[in-house]
């Protein structure tokens, strides 16, 4: 008895029948009178020892493309990828494995200044939901973990008129907005 393989993508983002679903979700979201788009970025899928990073920044600048054609606000949230299959295909588990606070906030870094420059959303939200990102991570965001990774991350940061914003979910401890709002280089709270 013969038994056909099953074959999995983990990239369905860069099927042609893919980018074409874009399009038309685009147009009907115009269409329907909405006004922006927030469309989610992975850590690390950016960053270059990532599989297929150049392919995932040709996706997302196609995706900005289109949404300057359409005159739609555009807000990239930049989290971390899940490392369940169950939620993802993205293979992030061997990325994640040793990952450090200090690779990590390069890598952020890093990420934060490529989609700047190459994507070029109207906001970037460079980190939110805490909790989630620690269970994605292993990393621990600590109050003052995640205050230290986004001061480290903004500080400088040729934002060219991108706002730059940052978060929690409204079910995490009201501390992170706090801190958060004393961040000068934030130009927004973005709450879950």
């Amino acid at each position: 008895l013969s038994v056909p393989k099953l074959r999995f993508e983990l990239e369905p983002l860069f099927r042609e029948q893919t980018w074409a679903t874009v399009r038309l979700n685009l147009d009907r979201l115009q269409q329907l009178g909405v006004r922006g788009v927030k469309v989610a970025v992975k850590y690390p899928v950016l960053m270059p020892a990532f599989p297929r990073s150049a392919d995932y920044l040709e996706f997302y600048r196609r995706v900005g493309q289109e949404l300057r054609r359409r005159k739609l606000k555009f807000l990239v949230q930049m989290t971390d990828g899940f490392r369940e299959p169950a939620f993802s295909a993205l293979p992030v588990e061997p990325y994640y494995a040793g990952l450090t606070w200090e690779r990590y906030r390069r890598e952020k870094r890093q990420m934060a200044e490529t989609i700047i420059r190459e994507i070029r959303p109207d906001y970037l939200t460079v980190q939110n939901e805490p909790g989630t990102q620690a269970h994605n991570t292993g990393l621990p965001m600590t109050v003052q973990n995640v205050t230290d990774l986004l001061e480290s991350v903004t500080r400088g940061l040729d934002k060219r008129g991108v706002l730059v914003g940052a978060g929690a979910g409204t079910w995490e401890d009201l501390t992170y907005a706090q801190n958060l709002a004393r961040i000068g280089a934030l130009d927004y709270l973005d709450m879950h």
